[in-house]
């Protein structure tokens, strides 16, 4: 659960009063429930907004700001992952004794708690523990303490990291690869995976149809969304330029049309409209930059997984991340209603060990056809 840490003395003057009684953190109907106890009565359709200011007028005390504190508190969603293969690795490394020098380097300095775990004889996973500032919130619920992962696997010359994606997770990976030793005459090298260089749409586009169908044990069933894009990094301007209307609605019809091709093309397995899909991605220009699926486990005909993957910069194609989202079945009774099946830790590392080693797969093979071009 999502928890605050809040300051030894409290003062909330009546703008962040206001601020805390927003709909992000309290539903209307308890908005309306709340104003009652304080001796306020107004109608379900009254405007939020003009609720919540007379509510901020009206003297409050630590137990209700509390209580609001304590229904704000629901889980964040999990963050999606990312990974770097660090090449040119000594044997002489020690994962162990890596996650101990970045503890030292950074606990203290950055309020950082550490919580190592063995997995396996070459796999360590470490649990972090920070708080989250957010100053553009009010003094009193600006501090949240959160929780982060990194798991190290070594396998010969090569420690593979995945971690979530996110700054503070990044900062403590760039530690952690600052205390590798490489292998004598040698410079360590991070291989990430990044589509920046690659200016063909269609290979961009073939980078994520390869990975939707590549997953060990899993068959591709169906794209439930996805997200599309035409501009590449060649200057300042361009990136920073922003979608007209119009745009938009050419992104959504294009982003339609090619979800359309990519459910023939896996469900038919027709290479004839492969070749479609990625002649359309040319003459276009537009090319997949985040997608949705579901799979269909091998093994178990009821079991199917979602997964994300994509580039948090879609123009640049680089900071790729995944996750493998849920697991569910249909229900026996109604078999046109889900039931998610509960996953556990060792399963969900698993299962995105499994997507990002059909991300890599398809990297491997695109950077290929660059080549040979």
């Amino acid at each position: 659960m999502a928890k605050y840490v809040h300051l030894s003395r409290i003062y909330l003057n009546d703008q962040e009063y206001y601020e805390l009684l927003s709909p992000k953190n309290i539903a209307h109907r308890d908005l309306l429930r709340l104003a009652r106890r304080r001796g306020l009565i107004f109608s379900e359709k009254v405007d939020n907004a003009d609720a919540r200011a007379q509510l901020a007028l009206t003297p409050s005390d630590w137990p209700t700001v509390k209580h609001i504190f304590e229904s704000m508190a629901r889980p964040d969603p999990e963050e999606q992952k990312t990974s770097v293969h660090v090449q040119n690795c000594s044997d002489k490394n020690d994962i162990e004794e890596l996650i101990r020098k970045t503890q030292t380097l950074r606990a203290e300095q950055f309020g950082e708690i550490y919580v190592p775990t063995k997995v396996s004889p070459t796999t360590m996973r470490v649990e972090v523990t920070y708080t989250d500032v957010d100053y553009s919130r009010a003094v009193v619920y600006q501090r949240r303490e959160k929780k982060l992962w990194v798991e190290l696997a070594q396998d010969g010359q090569t420690i593979s990291i995945i971690h979530n994606a996110n700054d503070r997770a990044k900062q403590i990976v760039e530690t952690l690869k600052a205390q590798i030793a490489v292998v004598a005459g040698s410079a360590r090298k991070d291989d990430a995976i990044s589509l920046f260089g690659i200016t063909d749409p269609a290979l961009r586009t073939k980078f994520f149809t390869q990975i939707i169908s590549g997953i060990e044990g899993y068959t591709y069933e169906n794209t439930t969304h996805l997200s599309v894009d035409q501009r590449f990094p060649k200057t300042t301007e361009d990136n920073n330029q922003a979608d007209g209307e119009s745009q938009q609605k050419g992104k959504r019809k294009k982003a339609d049309a090619i979800k359309g091709m990519v459910n023939n093309l896996a469900l038919t397995g027709n290479q004839v409209l492969a070749t479609e899909l990625y002649q359309d991605a040319t003459a276009s220009g537009y090319y997949i930059c985040n997608i949705w699926w579901s799979c269909l486990s091998k093994s178990d005909s009821s079991i199917h997984i979602d997964c994300v993957a994509g580039f948090r910069d879609p123009i640049k194609a680089d900071e790729f991340t995944f996750d493998v989202v849920r697991r569910w079945q249909y229900h026996l009774e109604s078999p046109d209603r889900e039931a998610t099946i509960p996953i556990s830790p060792s399963e969900k590392r698993q299962l995105n060990g499994l997507l990002e080693s059909a991300a890599f797969k398809s990297f491997e093979a695109i950077k290929k056809e660059v080549t040979k071009t």
